[in-house]
C-alpha cells in the first residue's frame, strides 16, 4: 500500500512538469471526472487538481483512503532559535479529504464534496476539509502556580504536509 501511495504522489509530480489541466470554472468536466474516479477507486488515491478562479490560482488535493488505514507524514521544524529542530507528525485516517493550498472559495469546496458521493455517515465521521489551514502545534509552559504561557505555532499547510503521506507501520 505504501508503494501505491508513493507512486501516486510521484505521478502527480510528473504531471506538474508535463501538461497540467487548469480549470477556469468550479464545475469543470475534466476535474469532475478526476474526483469521481478517485473516490470510486479500490486503492488509496492522492490527486492534485488545479483551478484558476478569477485572478487567483488554487491547488486542491483530493485524498481517498477507502480502508481508513492510518497514514503519517513527518516534518522537522525549529521552533526556537536556541533549540535543535524537532519532528512533528500528523496522522491521516479519514476516508475522504479535500485539502487546498490556500483559502479557496467555499463554493469550490462544497461542489467537490458533492462529487465524492460520501454517505451521510462518512461525511460526519470520515471526511476532512482543510481549506488553506495550517497544522498547528500548541506549546504550554508553566510559569508558576495557576499560570501558564501558551504559544501556538503554525507549522505548515495541510496541503504541503499531506504531500508525503506514507502508510503507518504496524508494530505487530
Amino acid at each position: 500500500m505504501k508503494q501505491c501511495f508513493l507512486a501516486l504522489v510521484l505521478s502527480v509530480a510528473v504531471l506538474v512538469r508535463a501538461d497540467i489541466h487548469v480549470a477556469e470554472r468550479i464545475d469543470d468536466p475534466v476535474n469532475d471526472d478526476v474526483v469521481k474516479s478517485a473516490c470510486s477507486s479500490e486503492k488509496c488515491v492522492s490527486q492534485v487538481l488545479h483551478y484558476r478562479l478569477g485572478d487567483d490560482k488554487y491547488q486542491v488535493r483530493i485524498l481517498y483512503n477507502p480502508e481508513g488505514k492510518p497514514y503519517t507524514a513527518t516534518k522537522s521544524f525549529r521552533l526556537d532559535h536556541w533549540k535543535p529542530a524537532s519532528d512533528f507528525t500528523i496522522t491521516w485516517d479519514y476516508k475522504y479529504g479535500i485539502i487546498t493550498d490556500k483559502a479557496a472559495p467555499q463554493e469550490l469546496i462544497d461542489y467537490l464534496s458533492t462529487l465524492t458521493n460520501a454517505s451521510y455517515w462518512d461525511w460526519y465521521f470520515n471526511f476532512k476539509v482543510c481549506n488553506g489551514t495550517y497544522v498547528k502545534h500548541v506549546k504550554k509552559e508553566y510559569i508558576g502556580p495557576n499560570s501558564e504561557w501558551v504559544t501556538t505555532y503554525e507549522l505548515d499547510t495541510w496541503f504541503n504536509y499531506t504531500t508525503d503521506l506514507v502508510l503507518k507501520s504496524d508494530p505487530n
